[in-house]
């Protein structure tokens, strides 16, 4: 059995209240940790967001009506009821629905003392100051100063005009965002997570191949789930150089079932890896791959200790659950955002000790800045969907390595800088090669041509107009990643040539899927009077019966 934390593994402390504290978050970090290494980035969001959500309202600070207005909105309102609402123009009906519902219905007392049950668990919301008392009439009178705070880029940190500021926390907080800027909700729920929690459960965690590896042995498969643009191949034979391991591989198909056998009988004497990738296209396969990976389960003890078995597929219906199951789940996507992306280039592509080892080491170092700024700004334009690329392209990690290796040759065999040589190499034929439209090829040709020219050698350089993103002084290894951590965690448009506008309508998309995935994973209440278990009483008893 893997072991996911172990609690000899946490912080120490004599205090037994502090000790069990210390334990539990030590267990609900590795967890996440462990957890997201499986998932897709879009769903490493979603994950952290009710992991946290679920922790609050159990220890009863997010009460039940406070959540069900964040999750299902206001519901069905009597509008004759409600003040007048002004500024028409501005403000719209459901977002007014929701103002009064939280003036009338939200009240302090539950906020802060109640214990959250099932769906709409704890106090009903009254019998208590109530938070936003007054909203209403405030909005109406003072508008440019609550219009003010709903333009602010962090609402979470900035504080709320007049005495709003001192009454409500920092979840409700979310339902004014939910009403005023609906498309800045999914920032704003990863800052509540990040201002709970810290940035462990707020940042998605990416696993190293070192830390993969761990997780494996002699018959537990490691699965990679590929996405549009990932492709593990490459990481792994670079990972079995260094670990001196000899990786074999195949390519599933028609007619590779017996050889995928083969390769795996002979790997269980030699201590030999194999990769076996794509599995989805050998649907008629699955039942032998079930079979197989229970085999080597079976001889644990006769395998060679070193073999390991590595498996590649896109997600389908028929792969097997018992696979899944025992198996190690693993992500290969590139992270979101530019900050995230650039780390990621020099954490999986450049080693400490090559990084000084080019004959031009200052000309590589700020080439390589702009180059992996480049790879970093093609990969996320793709949010923006047809703004972005007209096709979506599925760049990877492989594009980014060689154009890395053949810069460096470049600079080691020429007494001058082929810049006109560089950029057609890296354009039309490493990134290139992919790009089918006309016109997208016209813009990752100038998206390059500024990232790589004569001038990007100069110190502050700038990759943008506002300078956020510019080329740090040619320092050591550790220097740029310093640097790298420093960038903004959100993306600024212009920093792809866009108008606010193209990020609100992405940022929009993105927070109300979030919503979505939240509310269809909400327990739904039974009808039959009462005699279904909810999910918590059903995990209850099978942790008794554990006991």
């Amino acid at each position: 059995r893997r072991v996911l934390f172990r609690s000899q593994d946490s912080e120490k402390h004599d205090d037994l209240a502090t000790r069990l504290g210390l334990i539990i978050e030590y267990s609900t970090k590795a967890m996440f940790k462990f957890v997201c290494g499986g998932l897709f980035e879009k769903d490493k969001i979603l994950f952290s967001a009710l992991l946290v959500f679920q922790i609050l309202r159990n220890a009863g600070q997010i009460a039940g009506p406070e959540w069900t207005l964040l999750v299902r909105g206001p519901g069905i309102v009597d509008r004759d009821l409600q003040p007048t609402r002004p500024h028409q123009e501005v403000i719209t009906e459901p977002m007014w629905d929701l103002l009064c519902k939280l003036e009338s219905d939200v009240g302090l007392a539950a906020s802060r003392g109640s214990r959250a049950s099932g769906d709409d668990g704890g106090d009903d919301g009254g019998g208590g100051p109530r938070p936003f008392d007054g909203l209403t009439a405030s909005i109406a009178e003072h508008w440019d100063q609550w219009r003010e705070w709903a333009m602010c880029d962090d609402q979470i940190k900035a504080p709320l005009p007049f005495g709003f500021k001192d009454a409500v926390n920092e979840f409700q907080k979310l339902l004014l965002i939910k009403a005023f800027c609906e498309s800045k909700q999914l920032l704003a729920i990863n800052a509540y997570v990040r201002s709970t929690f810290g940035d462990e459960l707020a940042d998605s965690p990416s696993a190293t191949m070192a830390e993969i590896y761990e997780e494996t042995n002699n018959f537990t498969p490691c699965i990679f789930v590929l996405s549009v643009g990932s492709d593990p191949t490459g990481m792994l034979f670079k990972f079995s150089m260094e670990k001196k391991k000899k990786m074999e591989l195949v390519s599933l198909g028609q007619g590779q079932g017996p050889v995928a056998v083969n390769l795996v009988d002979e790997g269980c004497k030699t201590g030999d890896w194999v990769l076996l990738q794509n599995c989805m296209l050998a649907k008629s396969w699955m039942n032998d791959l079930e079979a197989m990976v229970f085999g080597l389960a079976e001889k644990q003890e006769e395998n060679h200790a070193e073999f390991r078995l590595f498996l590649t597929s896109k997600p389908a219906p028929y792969f097997p659950v018992s696979v899944l199951q025992n198996g190690v789940k693993m992500t290969n996507e590139p992270p979101k955002g530019l900050r995230a992306n650039m780390i990621r280039s020099y954490t999986n592509l450049i080693k400490p000790e090559d990084f000084e080892s080019c004959k031009k080491k200052e000309e590589f170092k700020m080439i390589l800045c702009g180059l992996c700024f480049f790879h970093a700004n093609i990969l996320e334009r793709r949010k923006f969907g047809p703004l972005g690329w007209n096709i979506r392209y599925a760049f990877d990690e492989s594009d980014l390595e060689t154009s890395i290796n053949i810069m460096r040759r470049f600079l080691n065999e020429q007494d001058v800088v082929p810049w006109d040589a560089l950029r057609y190499v890296t354009g039309h034929i490493n990134y290139g090669g992919r790009v089918t439209d006309d016109w997208d090829r016209r813009t990752l040709m100038t998206i390059l041509g500024g990232a790589m020219q004569t001038a990007v050698l100069t110190e502050g350089f700038k990759f943008s107009p506002s300078g956020t993103y510019h080329s740090p002084p040619a320092g050591s290894y550790d220097e740029y990643k310093a640097y790298f951590a420093t960038l903004p965690l959100v993306d600024n448009p212009e920093v792809f040539g866009m108008h606010d506008n193209a990020n609100t309508t992405f940022m929009t998309t993105e927070s109300n899927g979030l919503m979505s995935a939240i509310l269809q994973l909400q327990p739904r209440a039974s009808g039959g009077g009462g005699a279904m278990k909810g999910p918590d009483e059903i995990v209850m008893e099978c942790a008794d019966a554990l006991v």
